[in-house]
């Protein structure tokens, strides 16, 4: 019994149903400029081994261009291993909006598949700095 303490504590700070999480933190930049809003979607390439399962990792993206990763519980991250990586950011900003509005990067970084974005999660913390440019 007191053998299980650490792995309940483990569980409890980085993984949900048995599914490790390892922290990742950025900067997401359109043309060497902080991105200021939008989503980040980090979709595994791979199953999981614990559950068979692909944990897609969410974040917002703050004013300030960064993201942290959330996958089962705020913050907590994103599964170690190969991800496709989506970013979305709607056509607008603080100064433009309506119908008018540009899309501020192209549409192909709006899915893992067309993206051609692919980051590396190792155990442990991460900082992954995603570019945007074209």
């Amino acid at each position: 019994m007191k053998h299980l303490l650490p792995l309940l504590l483990v569980c409890f700070v980085g993984c949900s149903n048995g599914v490790p999480t390892h922290s990742v933190t950025g900067t997401v930049r359109v043309n060497g400029k902080p991105a200021p809003h939008g989503t980040v979607m980090f979709r595994p390439v791979e199953v999981s081994k614990e559950d068979g399962k692909r944990h897609v990792a969410r974040a917002s993206i703050e004013k300030d261009g960064t993201y942290t990763l959330t996958t089962f519980e705020t913050g907590d991250g994103a599964v170690a291993g190969t991800h496709t990586v989506a970013v979305l950011m709607p056509p607008y900003s603080a100064s433009e909006t309506g119908p008018q509005a540009k899309p501020l990067i192209p549409a192909k970084f709006n899915t893992p598949n067309t993206s051609g974005l692919e980051y590396e999660v190792k155990p442990g913390s991460n900082e992954i700095d995603i570019e945007l440019n074209w």
